[in-house]
């Protein structure tokens, strides 16, 4: 059932009754300072004779109140039938006139002989009595409307019986002041019914989650078990029996343990259920004849004569293949095998943690890879790279490590080494490479530059041996290449360059000169950018551009990152407000930002500055934000999206990637990592990933975008598996605003926007859009 409140806008019925309680509770403190503000103004009045005049307005004012008074009580004593809710509110209405009318007129009349001290107070109570009914009337905005204008007529009039010019400015600003009111009522109440929109949402998706509940207790792939003092099987379940592809007379009285292969959490179910002790989600691995399962069980002891335990299990061994696969690729890089960065940190940390933390860390870069990956393509210098994994492989001992760490860089830590276990692993490595690699029938002989550093000679923690290692590595790049280098306490230059870089950045924001750049993202299904990433950039005055990997981490380290965040977030939204309504914006979080104070009211500032709808907005986060003061960075993320903005996982699938955090937080999107999308085509493994995250996410209620999207293929193949947006050099490189016009591009299908999309990008809001595709070929 519903009620009209005006021509456009139709309440339900429990969204009425919750706003007049609303306006109920805020009724009592507002009659209260009615009251105050009347005997205020009485008093100083009364002693200058207006004795008949103040009684007069004090019983048409008593009983203007009184009446408000009892239409708050009897609505907060909850017996108001619905059909009388209409009623009422209109009663309101009328009050809020009514009382508006009063204070406007009792203004008014007191002002004609009023001294200039009481010309003040009446201006100052008449301005004051305009703010607090706009806030005490927010929940019923036709009587704040009424209030505001009733008072506000009022107030006008009593300034403009002066006649003066001073006074009628202050008339007309008084006019301007009733209107910005106005806005803001019509905004607060607007956000009130968002917010019960949001509440009944909430309300449906709790419905729906008990329904399926309910559906998963019926039909549920999960089965109860029942075990007892001897550890053996009681009454199993059909579903039970089939998983283990065994009758339920033979299920029934085996042993529990000796149903599972040795591995997995056996021997801890084992000590639990001797020690009587509960135990949940341990993982038994077993053999049902045809292929290797896992079952997550948990169970905790009961009281029974028969039954020692009782639990449920479930068979998890599609989620544990996907997981395992999932972990594969956060922990080693996908194209040469070789363990990541994430995997590197891990081991160097806990070898500096360890009693023994004796170790030599070696940091190579190949010399010239560039050239190399330019001139002969990327295929010839993926191929390249593959072949350098297995030549530093096959110089190492079982206890070496190495990693990949991006690009052409490679790390080797020597545990227990020192100088001389360097040397000879470096040997090995520079003989090795000048022997040719073979890449795409032609044979490459490429160096590498190395840099060493000892711990604990050079270092005691990940950060000083990590950057004295690099010192070293730029040391042999700067003496020639394919060479090896020590660290030594006078590679200072690095460091002092980085002193420099860090002071201009100091400076950077005040000289302005930061600026962003716009990366679109298309959406795939409808073949039409809808979207921009927005990119830092640093143009440095001697240095010219400077890509964030060169001067995030300082900005990081030193806490710049704060002042250039809250920066991006201003500037952005200030773009965005010249975008066309239906373009969206994407912007990153560092997880140093989530700490800062500021982020919040820096946020709700740039909005209400620049009229930005927030629900365009997405503020992108990656795992590490998670991971580090979870709880209070979760807590901000929970007022971001109470604000209205989109939360967005980004790069999944490079860290830890684990799905707890799916369920820590409802994001909105998640954001598919390059390393996945660049071998889509040739691997089986990143096609079944990229399709568990998207079903996952669809699952969840969650978008996709797949970054670095550089191919048709690539597109293609995500199309085909499901992916919402597409981001990377197919579409566009980043562009700074200035450059280029932003202009929504449209058209037949996902290759034809890729054609039209690489050197065009969306124009200012008011551009036309539907133009023939043949205008924006390259």
């Amino acid at each position: 059932m519903q009620v009209e409140q005006n021509k456009d806008i139709a309440l339900e019925l429990p969204l009425l009754r919750r706003l007049l309680t609303e306006h109920a509770q805020n009724s009592m403190a507002s009659i209260f300072a009615n009251l105050f503000n009347a005997l205020i103004i009485s008093y100083f009045f009364w002693l200058d004779g207006n004795k008949n005049i103040v009684l007069a307005g004090a019983a048409i004012f008593i009983l203007i109140v009184s009446r408000r008074y009892m239409l708050a009580k009897q609505i907060k004593s909850g017996d108001v039938a619905d059909d009388d809710l209409v009623k009422i509110k209109r009663s309101i209405e009328v009050n809020a006139l009514a009382l508006g009318g009063w204070w406007g007129a009792t203004i008014s009349v007191l002002m004609i002989n009023a001294g200039p001290g009481q010309a003040i107070l009446l201006v100052i109570v008449g301005a004051g009595k305009m703010a607090t009914g706009a806030i005490s009337y927010r929940a019923i905005s036709r009587a704040a409307y009424y209030f505001i204008a009733s008072s506000g007529i009022g107030c006008g009039v009593a300034l403009a019986i002066f006649g003066s010019s001073s006074t009628m400015a202050g008339a007309f600003l008084l006019a301007i002041f009733m209107l910005i009111l106005m806005h803001n009522v019509r905004g607060n109440y607007q956000n009130i019914l968002e917010e019960y929109r949001k509440s009944q949402d909430i309300k449906n998706n709790n419905e729906t989650i008990n329904m399926l509940l309910h559906d998963f207790k019926e039909q549920g792939s999960d089965w109860l078990i029942e075990i007892d003092n001897d550890g053996n099987v009681v009454d199993p379940s059909a579903r039970f029996a089939h998983a283990m592809n065994m009758t339920i007379a033979e299920l029934s009285g085996a042993n529990f343990l000796n149903l599972f292969k040795s591995g997995g959490d056996k021997l801890r179910v084992a000590d639990n259920i001797k020690s009587n002790l509960a135990f949940r989600n341990r993982y038994l691995m077993f053999d049902n004849g045809a292929n290797e399962h896992c079952l997550a069980v948990s169970a905790r002891p009961v009281r029974d004569a028969n039954i020692a335990f009782r639990g449920v299990a479930s068979d998890i061994t599609t989620q544990r293949a996907a997981e395992m696969k999932v972990s594969y690729m956060a922990h080693f890089d996908s194209l040469t095998g070789l363990a990541n960065r994430f995997q590197f940190n891990q081991r160097l940390n806990a070898l500096l943690n360890s009693e023994q933390n004796k170790l030599a860390l070696i940091l190579i870069d190949l010399d010239q890879f560039k050239s190399v990956n330019d001139s002969l393509g990327h295929s010839a210098g993926d191929k390249l790279l593959k072949g350098v994994a297995r030549s530093l492989q096959n110089c190492l001992t079982a206890d070496q490590f190495v990693a990949r760490l991006g690009g052409d860089e490679f790390a080797i830590i020597i545990p227990d080494g020192g100088k001389q276990d360097v040397q000879n692993v470096a040997d090995k490595i520079l003989a090795a490479f000048k022997q040719p690699i073979l890449c795409d029938e032609q044979s490459i002989v490429i160096g590498a530059s190395i840099g060493a550093a000892l711990c604990p000679d050079n270092g005691e923690n990940s950060d000083e041996i990590m950057i004295n290692a690099d010192l070293a590595l730029y040391s042999a790049k700067a003496n020639g290449r394919n060479q090896l280098k020590f660290y030594q306490a006078d590679m200072s230059d690095i460091a002092k360059n980085r002193q420099i870089l860090e002071q201009d950045l100091h400076n950077a924001l005040a000289n302005n000169e930061l600026e962003l750049h716009y990366q679109s993202f298309l959406d795939m299904k409808l073949g039409k950018v809808v979207g921009y990433e927005a990119l830092l950039r640093w143009q440095h005055p001697t240095r010219g551009i400077i890509m964030p990997n060169d001067f995030i981490s300082i900005a990081e380290e030193t806490g710049l990152i704060v002042p250039i965040g809250e920066w991006i977030i201003r500037q952005a939204m200030e773009d965005m407000s010249h975008w066309d309504e239906d373009i969206q914006m994407a912007i990153n979080l560092s997880p140093i930002q989530l700490r800062s104070s500021n982020l919040i009211p820096t946020i709700i500032n740039a909005l209400a500055t620049n009229a930005v709808n927030p629900a365009r907005i997405s503020m992108e986060i990656t795992e590490n934000v998670l991971m580090q003061e979870s709880e209070a960075n979760l807590e901000i993320l929970h007022k971001i999206r109470e604000l209205g903005l989109k939360i967005a996982l980004d790069d999944f699938g490079t860290g830890y990637s684990s799905l707890n955090y799916l369920r820590t937080f409802p994001f909105d999107k998640i954001k598919i990592d390059r390393c996945f999308v660049d071998e889509i085509n040739e691997r089986e493994d990143c096609r079944a990933i990229v399709q568990s995250v998207v079903n996952l996410a669809n699952q969840l209620g969650m978008t996709t975008t797949a970054e670095g999207v550089e191919n048709d293929l690539q597109a293609e193949r995500l199309l085909a598996h499901g992916c919402d947006h597409a981001q990377g050099f197919l579409y566009g490189r980043a562009v700074p605003l200035r450059d280029t016009a932003l202009r929504p591009i449209i058209s037949e299908n996902i290759l034809e926007t890729a054609l039209n999309s690489y050197k065009k990008l969306p124009v200012t809001k008011g551009a036309h859009t539907r133009r023939s595709h043949k205008k924006y070929r390259a």
